[in-house]
């Protein structure tokens, strides 16, 4: 009779533990699924480095306007701009990095009084500064933003033609800050494309694009 409930309580013993283990499987398993479901891979995740090299072009402001004009009609010829950038996800939805550009183009005038006679300047401007950005990113694909930089530019003016009385660009160069928003489209996880607008001041309007790398 002893032997019967002791067997009959090592059963009831082994039932409850195996019952325990079960729901205890089951609340590990709901918390796993929890767990996966709170990090779905999106667009711009927290911890994650972004790298963009990018071209465009700069809408420049009319050379009319700041002196050029008055000896003659001026003829921009822009050359081809490259950038890179580099960017931290400091949160779930804000960025942080800096970047760099460079950018030549040469403006041509033709003398008011003489127009055989052709003058003008060669310019090289370098750009650097840092931004930062606000981020919403939708599904694992695609990434909204908005931000705002501050920086300097540098440039350098060349002068050709045998007769140029036009001094160097004044006040050309210097510290700005700028606005943009732009989103970038990821093919797989850590490549992708970007679009970009922006204005800055004093200087241009911007548009740019380029590859996304993220890592």
């Amino acid at each position: 009779m002893k032997k019967n409930l002791s067997l009959l309580l090592l059963l009831v013993f082994c039932l409850a533990a195996a019952d325990l283990s079960a729901e205890e499987y089951k609340k590990k398993k709901r918390k796993k699924k929890r767990r996966k479901k709170g990090k779905k891979e999106l667009a711009f995740m927290q911890g994650q480095k972004t790298i963009q090299p990018a071209t465009g072009f700069f809408a420049r402001s009319d050379y009319d306007s700041s002196g050029y004009g008055f000896y003659g009609a001026g003829v921009v010829d822009p050359g081809f701009p490259i950038s890179l950038r580099g960017d931290y996800h400091v949160t779930d939805f804000l960025s942080a990095g800096a970047f760099f550009s460079r950018y030549s183009e040469k403006v041509t005038i033709t003398d008011n009084t003489n127009p055989n006679n052709s003058f003008g300047f060669s310019h090289a401007a370098t750009t650097f500064g840092i931004r930062s950005a606000a981020h919403k990113p939708f599904g694992a694909r695609l990434d909204l933003y908005g931000g705002i930089g501050l920086g300097y530019t540098a440039v350098k003016a060349k002068a050709f033609g045998e007769f140029n009385p036009v001094q160097p660009l004044e006040g050309a160069g210097g510290f700005f800050w700028n606005a943009y928003g732009g989103a970038s489209f990821y093919f797989i996880k850590q490549l992708g494309v970007f679009a970009e607008v922006g204005y800055a001041s004093p200087w241009y309007p911007m548009i740019q694009t380029g590859i996304s790398l993220k890592f």
